[in-house]
């Protein structure tokens, strides 16, 4: 059987040529499509996180109380659904009408979970766990439905991905332009 590298954006990745007469390969487009996908989510680019300078008062102090300045990070434009299919779609990896219906059915079943209170662990991305904030009360009798106040989904991320995301850069802005160090 004779192996071929594919060029990806990030590196390269193998994968089996097709041979008509190896019947071990019939399925081999099906796995390049695969291995692709993963060596770009395993392999994304690193790319800087924009942040700008923002001053602050203290939080209850009238007028505010001294100013000290944190730093802010300036977020994208949100990405909706339509734009990950259109990226998915770039890859040739799935139908995007066959792939939104799967993501809608994972993502109803993601919520039955959740609200039924089991977390949901997804891979290398991390888990949702399901959380509640309530009041505190002096006798563990009166905790009940009406000292909670609200329901929640926290997000850990996984070790895998937090060791990606300790790599991350970070770009100062001054006036929307990014500053060079």
């Amino acid at each position: 059987m004779q192996v071929h590298l594919a060029k990806l954006q990030t590196g390269y990745v193998s994968f089996p040529k097709v041979n008509a007469q190896d019947q071990s390969v019939r399925a081999a487009p099906q796995r390049a499509k695969q291995s692709k996908i993963i060596f770009h989510i395993l392999n994304f680019n690193i790319m800087s996180v924009k942040y700008k300078v923002a001053p602050k008062g203290r939080p209850g102090v009238v007028g505010g109380g001294e100013i000290k300045y944190y730093a802010s990070i300036v977020r994208g434009e949100k990405v909706n659904l339509r734009t990950l299919l259109n990226e998915i779609e770039e890859l040739n990896v799935a139908n995007p009408a066959v792939f939104f219906a799967v993501l809608e059915t994972f993502l109803q079943k993601v919520n039955y979970h959740l609200i039924n209170g089991r977390s949901v662990k997804l891979g290398q991305l991390g888990t949702f766990s399901p959380a509640i904030s309530s009041s505190g009360v002096d006798d563990p009798d009166d905790v009940g439905k009406n000292t909670i106040r609200r329901f929640k989904v926290n997000f850990r991320p996984s070790q895998i991905l937090a060791k990606r995301l300790s790599r991350v850069e970070f770009d100062k802005l001054s006036n929307g332009i990014p500053e060079t160090v």
